[in-house]
C-alpha cells in the first residue's frame, strides 16, 4: 500500500515542470497572500494544479522572500 503525504504528488513533479507553474505569479514580496497556485503539464500526471507559500529568509541584514513549492494535485480533466 502506498501512503501519500500532505504535498500530494510534489515530489514526482519535475523541477522544470515546477518552474513553469511559477511563470504566472508575481514577484515575491511582503505583504502578497501567503499561497498562490499555478497550473503546469507534468509527464507523469498530465495537468498540475501546484501551491506555492511565500516565504521570507534573512541571513544577516538581508532579507530574500520566495515562493516555495509546497503541495501538488493532478487535474481532473473536466475542471
Amino acid at each position: 500500500m502506498k501512503m501519500q503525504s500532505d504535498n500530494g504528488v510534489l515530489g514526482s513533479v519535475m523541477g522544470d515542470e515546477i518552474s513553469q507553474a511559477m511563470v504566472h505569479l508575481p514577484r515575491a514580496a511582503p505583504g502578497l497572500p501567503e499561497a498562490m497556485t499555478g497550473e503546469t503539464e507534468s509527464l507523469n500526471h498530465g495537468r498540475v494544479r501546484v501551491t506555492f507559500q511565500l516565504t521570507r529568509n534573512k541571513h544577516n541584514k538581508s532579507v530574500m522572500w520566495y515562493w516555495r513549492p509546497t503541495h501538488a494535485e493532478p487535474i481532473a480533466p473536466s475542471e
